[in-house]
């Protein structure tokens, strides 16, 4: 077997929505969760520990969904000389509004203690949350790789508006049947939410059934003034205007490669 299909990501572009989805259609291979990371963080493992993570069967394509693999550059050389015919799939969304939801996805967990302000000032925030949203500098990377041909780019916007144009659209791409789930395709994942303190994530776990515990917990957080919820809206607007800054090249090269008028996404939308 040799993988085929490369979702390359980056995060909070639908990619989640995307491995649901796809993981149902009776041709394709894919593995138990929807990051491998074999080519940028297990790749001396070796191919027989990669490929033991499909399962087998009568299956057409192989799937790897790694969304970190749009930002590694080892990855995209690594995954061209181990199949130089896959077809690669990038998801693109409003660039600002993926940095600050890959921020608070972070954030709302616990697993950060910076501000979305920081973003300029610690370039492990920078590398998280902004190159990922150069999305015509990495189509261009991997084109180069693989052929124009042989790369796609999905976008964000098109999960909402029509999800099964979007889905059909792909499997055109990577040459299998289209198929129709509209109770999946319609289905919203991974959708950022509030923030839960510690004591609420154990309370959870332990009274799940028990709505209202939940709901006096959340007065409880917002009542000790604590902030559950962050939005774009609350950063500052010198932050929000470099971000636009540095985005738009990216953004103008994206709309020459597609051919779609992605003005909305040079300007604030809240």
């Amino acid at each position: 077997m040799k993988v085929d299909m490369f979702h390359i990501g980056p995060q909070k572009t639908a990619t989640t929505w995307f491995f649901d989805a796809i993981r149902h259609h009776p041709d394709v291979a894919v593995p138990p969760k929807d990051s491998v990371h074999y080519f940028d963080m297990h790749y001396l493992r070796g191919e027989d520990w990669y490929h033991g993570l499909f399962p087998t069967g009568n299956f057409t394509r192989y799937l790897d969904p790694t969304p970190s693999h749009i930002r590694d550059h080892d990855a995209a050389k690594r995954i061209h000389a181990y199949n130089p015919d896959a077809r690669i799939i990038i998801s693109a969304r409003h660039p600002v509004e993926r940095a600050f939801s890959h921020y608070w996805h972070e954030k709302k967990k616990l697993k950060i203690g910076f501000s979305f302000e920081e973003v300029f000032e610690n370039y492990d925030l920078f590398d998280t949350w902004v190159l990922p949203g150069m999305y015509a500098g990495h189509y261009r990377r991997y084109a180069e790789l693989f052929g124009e041909e042989n790369v796609f780019i999905g976008f964000f916007d098109d999960v909402s508006a029509n999800p099964q144009k979007l889905m059909d659209e792909i499997c055109d791409f990577v040459g299998i049947s289209r198929f129709e789930r509209p109770d999946l395709f319609a289905r919203r994942v991974n959708v950022a939410g509030e923030r839960k303190s510690q004591r609420r994530k154990a309370a959870d776990k332990i009274m799940m059934r028990y709505r209202l515990l939940r709901s006096v917990m959340k007065r409880y957080d917002r009542a000790m003034g604590r902030k559950t919820m962050e939005t774009l809206a609350d950063i500052d607007d010198r932050c929000i205007a470099k971000l636009y800054e540095v985005f738009e090249p990216d953004i103008l090269d994206l709309e020459r490669i597609s051919g779609r008028d992605l003005s909305a996404w040079r300007s604030k939308r809240w």
